[in-house]
């Protein structure tokens, strides 16, 4: 029964689609768009993007560690997070560190003004705090001990 009302409204859906001259895209899963590719007038081949999009659920934290500070992290550590030109703080806590130094991407490097490698680390937040990131977003990463 349930199935029949989904089949409808598709049928619905591509009715006013065909009527309207517009069209309606299903994303395969559940998510945010996070950037538009195409704006009124532009016309995009088959198999152009029309969009990107990202689940939130799936987003954590990749913070790099300075040597110096790798012994006052552990897995556990509260940590509060705060985007770059904002005040206000998203909490999380340190749910991996891995062991390997790696370097720091220029990027990041820019941003934090530190170079050289680091130890990185992984931080998740829980879903309230996870829906205020957004991916390639960049925040300075403080222990709550601290």
């Amino acid at each position: 029964l349930m199935e029949n009302g989904v089949l409808e409204a598709e049928r619905r859906l591509q009715q006013f689609d065909f009527q309207s001259g517009t069209r309606t895209l299903v994303a395969p899963f559940s998510g945010r768009v996070d950037r538009i590719h195409v704006s009124t007038g532009y016309y995009r081949e088959q198999g152009d993007p029309l969009l990107s999009m990202y689940d939130p659920a799936s987003l954590y934290v990749v913070a790099y560690v300075k040597p110096v500070d790798r012994e006052l992290i552990r897995t556990g550590t509260p940590v509060r997070m705060f985007p770059l030109g904002t005040s206000q703080p998203i909490s999380g806590v340190v749910r991996e560190i891995h062991q390997a130094w790696s370097p720091v991407p220029r990027s990041v490097a820019e941003t934090a003004r530190y170079t050289g490698t680091a130890i990185t680390m992984r931080i998740e937040c829980d879903e309230r705090n996870r829906a205020l990131l957004v991916p390639g977003m960049f925040l300075k990463t403080v222990s709550q001990g601290r």
